[in-house]
């Protein structure tokens, strides 16, 4: 059945609202190309990774392996397991809503097990015990984690957290809040804007993430806020690359929340000059992330592209 659920996706429900099929299938021709010309150097490369090998283990090692005394498990794994196989990002290894049909078909093949192994008579009286055991286990000492919670230095499963430390603060909030009210709602108004920021002002013509953050009149952003899908430090140099053209400036400021649009002159705002006084201090010798220099967002009535969060990588 799973694989038939699979099989319907791929080659009917994807097609009919996405002209290029999956998404991830990009993933395929990136693998290929990277690999090596033979077939098993390119298997190869899929697989010779750290973390992709403990997060595709992980599953099966917070229900203790009992899955594999029953193989009609293992078929329920496979088409999550091939998915994630074949993409080339860390986020979709494990966490997140990606390794959720794994952890579901994980504690479903762990009940089928048990409940071959009660039928076989080789039930321990202490096989409960043993899993909530590898659970806990997995959970405080999990041999993979998300990259939001590496990036905090947090090694728990989010399960054991009283909250995750990328969530935003009740100030965060509302300043945010502010911001969203201060660009307001024009559909004509091009605006890019940071993660947590972008469902909030989604409702007009022209929404943008920060690789195309040129392009737009206005751009919010959270200086202390989730940097998805890059990690904080290109996201620091992104940044530091939008300000060093000096098209913008700012134009709304409340804590760590800030607003800059083109061709304004700047308002007081702490929190930029210290986010700007810590690049210019800043000795890194990584490259310059590249922003996209393209023309403004086109004036009312002219066609235009919308770029949606997470149209590529995610």
């Amino acid at each position: 059945m799973a694989v038939t659920l699979f099989a319907v996706e791929m080659l009917f429900l994807f097609p009919r609202f996405r002209p290029d099929g999956f998404r991830h299938f990009e993933q395929f021709e990136e693998a290929a190309e990277a690999g090596p010309a033979r077939p098993l150097g390119i298997a190869g490369a899929l697989v010779d990774h750290p973390q992709k090998r403990r997060s595709m283990l992980q599953p099966l090692t917070a229900t203790g392996f009992l899955g594999l005394a029953d193989p009609i498990s293992l078929a329920l794994q496979t088409p999550n397991w091939g998915e994630r196989f074949f993409s080339s990002y860390g986020t979709r290894w494990w966490g997140y809503h990606y390794g959720v049909p794994a952890a579901a078909t994980a504690l479903v093949g762990a009940i089928l097990g048990w409940r071959r192994l009660r039928r076989a008579g080789r039930e321990s009286k202490r096989l409960g015990a043993y899993l909530a055991g590898c659970a806990l286990v997995t959970g405080l000492l999990p041999p993979y984690s998300t990259p939001a919670l590496r990036e905090q230095r947090v090694r728990r499963s989010e399960l054991y957290l009283p909250r995750t430390p990328y969530a935003m603060a009740p100030e965060d909030v509302r300043t945010a809040n502010a911001a969203v009210a201060f660009i307001g709602h024009s559909p004509y108004l091009s605006v890019a804007a940071q993660d947590r920021l972008l469902p909030h002002l989604a409702g007009r013509r022209t929404i943008l993430m920060l690789d195309r953050a040129l392009e737009a009149e206005v751009i919010a952003l959270q200086l202390n806020g989730a940097t998805w899908p890059e990690g904080r430090p290109s996201w620091r140099r992104r940044v530091q690359a939008i300000a060093a053209t000096g098209a913008y400036g700012v134009a709304f400021c409340a804590g760590q929340t800030v607003v800059l649009r083109r061709g304004v002159s700047s308002v007081a705002c702490p929190s930029w000059d210290a986010f700007l006084a810590s690049q210019a201090t800043d000795t890194s010798s990584d490259a310059t992330v590249p922003i996209t220099q393209t023309t403004p967002a086109p004036s009312v009535g002219e066609s235009v592209a919308v770029s949606t969060p997470g149209a590529r990588n995610r």
